[in-house]
């Protein structure tokens, strides 16, 4: 088994020390007897690996990809149903709409239709 440690050395002699108590008279540490949040590391939101070139990054967009994933995650675990997603990510429903009007703006084309179909709506 690999994981990639997020924590800091206490945590990781809290987390062996758990699974020494969880062994018993086994002789064996096992995935079972490693704390929950070790071996569900795959559903555990890890940051990406990534390097800070001299120049500096954007934090904004750097945040903004982040957001997105989630949100995008959230909405494939739900099936696309906006509801449950923004319970996951414990928003209310119209700040993810909100969300994703912002991280994932209309097309162009998209926008002259809309603003036609007003025009017309108007007429």
């Amino acid at each position: 088994m690999s994981y990639n440690w997020p924590g800091n050395v206490r945590e990781l002699e809290n987390a062996v020390e758990h699974a020494v108590a969880m062994t018993g008279a086994a002789t064996e540490i096992l995935p079972a007897h490693l704390p929950s949040e070790v071996v569900d590391a795959g559903e555990a939101l890890m940051l990406p690996t990534m390097s800070i070139p001299d120049t500096g990054i954007s934090l904004v967009s750097v945040l903004s990809t982040i957001e997105r994933e989630l949100i995008n995650r959230c909405l494939q675990k739900t099936g696309g149903n906006k509801r449950q997603a923004a319970k996951l990510l414990q928003l209310s429903r119209t700040t993810l709409i909100d969300k994703l009007r912002r991280l994932n703006p209309p097309k162009k084309e998209e926008t002259d239709d809309d603003e036609n179909d007003s025009q017309l709506a108007s007429v």
